[in-house]
């Protein structure tokens, strides 16, 4: 079974680390934002959001700092390591026909990420997609079986990794 791409949290259970794909993560909030845009008439003319307002920017760090606030609480929970990784991917899902410039998105997402998530890893290496082999579930969360470069990866980080805050 692979991950469908709602499903940004998963768990390790060798060595008890929740996993959180953050670009998949913002592909998500990216729809949900567009979404939210339309709703409250914030697109120009082109159907094109624009990041000419700070209206967009709070709106994002606001969301994201209360969706991070719950990511901590599921780790807090679960008494287990979190691992954030980033990895973009060459292609993006619908969304960014609905964004002026949507490298400007992901960039103000991954730099709020990257300050509020406690092990935040950014792999610039966009071949290879890490964690998309899940089977069963822990605790509600898709319990990961991992591919060798996944345990690569992952002893790679596992040394730097902290408890979240």
């Amino acid at each position: 079974m692979t991950r469908s791409c709602k499903q940004y949290f998963i768990y390790h259970l060798q060595e008890n680390i929740l996993i959180l794909d953050t670009f998949e993560y913002l592909q998500s909030l990216a729809a949900s934002t567009v979404d939210y845009l339309f709703e409250w008439h914030l697109v120009d003319k082109n159907d094109k959001a624009k990041f000419k307002t700070n209206i967009i920017k709070q709106l994002l760090e606001s969301k994201i700092k209360n969706d991070v606030n719950i990511f901590l609480e599921s780790s807090k929970k679960h008494d287990c390591l979190i691992l954030s990784f980033y990895r973009e991917q060459s292609v993006f899902k619908n969304w960014e026909d609905y964004f002026e410039d949507p490298k400007k998105f992901i960039n103000v997402c991954k730099r709020s990420l990257k300050k509020n998530l406690p092990n935040f890893f950014e792999d610039k290496n966009k071949d290879v997609r890490l964690f998309q082999r899940v089977k069963g579930q822990f605790n509600d969360i898709p319990c990961l079986i991992p591919s060798g470069e996944d345990k690569e990866f992952l002893q790679k980080k596992l040394k730097k990794l902290r408890k979240g805050t």
